[in-house]
């Protein structure tokens, strides 16, 4: 069957689901269900419907499922009319949330003056370092070392001049985990270095993020030492056994992601409060089901 088809086909199905969804009639169901199906109808190419759809949504659901639609025209390649789709979104948070997504399209596009004035045009400054790490990325995955080298440097300025300790950190945060998956470890522990040890939350994600792109680069040594700090900065933590629990369980995800499940059960065993540890050891389990014995 032919793609033409396929959506024959399907075109009545939509159509019906469509109108199931505006008989709803609670308002908060209703804006949420054509959220839903905005989302479904992008995902599968339907672009014209979607934004049919997500232009008929009260302005509460609307900002998301115009987010949604723009990031699926993005990963089809149609970075245009992706960005136009961006500006008109209303709230200013996910508007700025897509313009980061949109900066690291259009750099992998090629269009690399467009994708740093996008990165710029970002309103929040923990967006625009988002933008400008995504921009990074981008140009490293396209062999642009030099102007990914700016990027990089451009989004740690941002990080480091935003007066949000918070939305600081954060970014710090992010920016070391893309500098580790572009490559990049050494940057990344610098800048995982600077995250202040209050926000240690922060600090453990940019570490593991670290860790794993070490794990993916084939440096299992390196890798552990750098698990290894994550650890110790996460049993350190005192009168937050949740956030403890939390942080350990996160940790055990990665190491499972990095295919080190006898010490990510070793870590899991460690975990005080039953809800994390369940869940952690359930991680480790449904590795062990799937990769075989454990590895260490």
């Amino acid at each position: 069957m032919t793609r033409a088809e396929r959506n024959s086909e399907a075109d009545p199905v939509f159509n019906e689901a469509l109108a199931a969804f505006h008989a709803i009639e609670d308002a908060n169901s209703r804006s949420q269900t054509l959220v839903d199906l905005s989302e479904t109808l992008a995902e599968a190419g339907r672009f014209t419907q979607a934004l049919e759809v997500s232009h008929s949504i009260s302005p509460d659901g609307r900002s998301q499922a115009l987010s949604d639609v723009a990031f699926a025209l993005a990963e089809a390649g149609r970075v245009t009319e992706a960005l136009d789709v961006v500006h008109e979104i209303e709230d200013t948070t996910k508007r700025a949330s897509a313009l980061s997504e949109m900066a690291g399209a259009l750099a992998k596009a090629g269009r690399t003056s467009e994708a740093f004035d996008a990165a710029r045009g970002t309103e929040s400054a923990g967006y625009r370092s988002l933008a400008m790490s995504r921009v990074g990325g981008a140009l490293t995955e396209v062999g642009r070392a030099d102007e990914a080298a700016h990027a990089f440097g451009e989004a740690l300025d941002v990080a480091l001049g935003d007066e949000d300790p918070n939305g600081s950190m954060h970014s710090l945060a992010s920016l070391a985990r893309i500098l580790a998956k572009s490559g990049h470890s050494a940057e990344a522990l610098d800048v995982a270095s600077r995250i202040d040890i209050p926000y240690y939350h922060y600090r453990i994600w940019a570490l593991t993020g670290v860790a794993a792109a070490l794990v993916l680069a084939g440096h299992a040594n390196e890798s552990g030492h750098v698990f290894g700090e994550a650890r110790e900065i996460a049993n350190g933590i005192r009168n937050d056994p949740y956030g403890q629990g939390k942080l350990l369980s996160d940790i055990v995800g990665e190491l499972v992601n990095g295919n080190r499940t006898a010490e990510a059960l070793g870590v899991a065993r460690t975990i005080e409060l039953d809800r994390y540890r369940a869940s952690a050891l359930s991680k480790v389990a449904a590795s062990m089901a799937g990769a075989g014995p454990p590895s260490a």
